[in-house]
């Protein structure tokens, strides 16, 4: 789209732009091509900010290609651009390239530059990136602490926000602190409260559920000083939210997550009362598929349901706790994610 002299229009470079970044935040490789075209597009249409949003999006790209030369010079081109909004982005993408290089102290003052200089609307994105950048320098509880803060800051009707979900799982799975889980805990407790007033956001909704009973089933885990009572309300409060949860993504036809999803629920019933583990099981489908790939944990299934099926003694209940760790990896083997909460009994 072309105006009176022949430049590209602003609107039509800004959107080629803006499409090229949400398929880079996804597969920075394929939108490679994607934001060279928009580059070309914001240079015609003569807006200098919009072309240095594409060369920092150009230079990521580079790197999940392997040009890291090519990454190098587009980097060095974005940063002589004089204009201030854009400095902060450039940073957080060139905090993963030395991220990438394994330069982590370099990578964590850039992505803390990029975080101290950014708009508000850029946070959680500058969040995600240190988050990313002190998880692979190993600083486990440093990347929970900013995934913490970037699933709070990030609007819930966003899907970025399930993004921030899964790396402070990661993040809390490597740390195992319990101050880490607590702090998670907290921003889960007030996310409900973002969905009032909207609509269709059923999948949205049942993951921040779903975390949220991982988060205190973990804490029942962790905390030492709890009293008996305290860690059954944590487990009740849980089963609470993880119920409904299980109903959201069945009717979402997410069947592979409404599975681990239930067997979850079953691991949280266990320490509650091992007779209704049974029913739960019975609930999960054996075999299914989700968004085209299908899953089997037929055989597992089996041994849980036959485990669960038992007067309980102390070696039955040992035996149901194998069984029920194996449905759940069997689970994450067929593409489900991996649980928080830990398959154990305190």
């Amino acid at each position: 789209m072309k105006g009176k002299r022949g430049r590209t229009s602003l609107a039509h470079a800004a959107k080629l732009l803006e499409d090229a970044e949400k398929l880079g935040t996804i597969d920075p490789t394929a939108a490679l091509p994607k934001l060279e075209e928009a580059l070309e597009a914001c240079r015609r249409a003569g807006v200098p900010c919009l072309a240095t949003r594409a060369l920092a999006g150009i230079g990521w790209a580079s790197v999940t290609t392997g040009e890291l030369g090519k990454a190098e010079e587009v980097f060095q081109d974005a940063y002589r651009s004089e204009c201030p909004y854009c400095r902060p982005i450039i940073d957080r993408r060139y905090a993963r390239f030395l991220d990438y290089l394994g330069r982590m102290a370099e990578a964590e003052e850039y992505a803390l530059r990029a975080l101290e200089d950014c708009p508000e609307g850029q946070r959680g994105f500058a969040l995600t990136t240190l988050g990313l950048v002190r998880y692979h320098a190993e600083n486990y509880s440093g990347s929970a602490e900013a995934h913490s803060e970037a699933l709070a800051t990030i609007p819930v009707d966003s899907p970025h926000h399930l993004i921030a979900q899964a790396n402070l799982a990661d993040a809390l799975r490597k740390s195992g602190k319990l101050e880490d889980v607590r702090r998670a805990e907290r921003i889960y407790r007030g996310l409900p409260e973002a969905f009032l007033g909207m609509k269709r956001l059923t999948v949205a909704r049942a993951k921040v559920a779903w975390g949220f009973a991982e988060m205190l089933a973990l804490i029942a885990h962790l905390d030492p000083d709890l009293r008996p009572w305290e860690r059954k309300q944590l487990l009740r409060e849980a089963r609470h939210h993880l119920t409904p949860a299980v109903q959201w993504l069945t009717k979402k036809r997410l069947f592979l997550d409404a599975a681990a999803a239930q067997s979850d629920l079953a691991a949280i019933k266990m320490q509650l009362a091992p007779l209704e583990v049974l029913d739960t099981l019975k609930g999960i489908p054996a075999k299914g598929q989700q968004e085209g790939s299908p899953y089997d944990v037929s055989q597992v299934l089996i041994a849980a349901k036959a485990a669960a099926d038992v007067v309980f003694s102390l070696d039955r209940k040992e035996k149901l706790w194998e069984t029920l760790r194996d449905l759940r990896q069997a689970l994450v083997n067929a593409g489900a994610a991996e649980p928080v909460m830990i398959y154990a009994d305190y």
